[in-house]
């Protein structure tokens, strides 16, 4: 299971990096925001930005003049409201004779560029999490609960407070193990988020907000539940403590 998690972890590096290499050399305009459109002609007397694709194939024909600056001419485009993949054509006059370009840029909800090894990295990521949470199952299902809060009695006779601390934090945890299950969950919708940005799946970049804070909401509820329970554990402790005549509360 070590190697198995270290694999994991080498695969989660190498990936970071191919990704890195691949997030260059982009034109990336963020959603809802004026993007600067370029395009290079150093011998063209003007440049018309004649027609743009958006992500749903539909196409507007604009025939504006770009405005130049210097060698390179530019046009403000401000329709962004779709997220995805744009084609833009122009058409410049190079003595007297028309000269046809056409690019492309991308819209994203937050600007970012994102590639398919930065799907691949947020995919390993949730299998990662999800290993974790059967992890701590498999190893609730085979944890002796009786056994561990005698040896939290046995640690607190043989007055070794620190372990006595340390296992009573660890028993109450794994105890109540659905508090890991609810912690790990929330980097896996963060994670899944991040997947609906790469996409740009409208749909699930507007609802899954929602769901983190709902989810938030939640925790903190099961929080106060699992402090509460905590609380009842100790006060049951303390009383077994008194029971046996081992001076608590004396």
């Amino acid at each position: 299971m070590k190697r198995f998690y270290l694999t994991m972890l080498i695969g989660l590096l190498l990936i970071g990096i191919v990704s890195a290499e691949e997030s260059g050399g982009v034109l990336i305009g963020k959603q809802n925001d004026c993007l600067q459109i370029p395009q290079e002609c150093t011998s063209c007397s003007y440049v018309t930005l004649t027609s743009i694709q958006y992500p749903n194939m539909s196409r507007s024909y604009i025939n504006a003049v770009m405005t130049k600056q210097g060698s390179s001419y530019n046009y403000s485009f401000c329709d962004t409201s779709n997220l995805g993949n744009y084609i833009y054509c122009t058409t410049g006059d190079v003595d007297g004779t028309d000269t046809t370009a056409c690019k492309d840029f991308k819209i994203t909800s937050d600007g970012s560029n994102y590639t398919t090894s930065d799907s691949i990295t947020n995919v390993a990521l949730i299998i990662f999490f999800f290993l974790i949470i059967l992890g701590v199952y498999v190893l609730n299902k085979n944890i002796d609960f009786n056994k561990w809060n005698n040896s939290i009695i046995a640690k607190y006779e043989n007055k070794n407070y620190v372990k006595l601390v340390l296992s009573s934090i660890t028993y109450n945890i794994m105890k109540n193990s659905f508090v890991i299950y609810y912690i790990l969950i929330l980097p896996i919708l963060l994670l899944i988020m991040n997947i609906a940005y790469t996409s740009s799946n409208v749909s699930m970049i507007q609802f899954l907000p929602s769901l983190i804070i709902i989810y938030i909401v939640g925790f903190i509820i099961i929080g106060i539940y699992f402090f509460g329970y905590v609380q009842e554990w100790i006060m049951n402790l303390l009383e077994e403590f008194r029971n046996s005549n081992w001076g608590v509360g004396q």
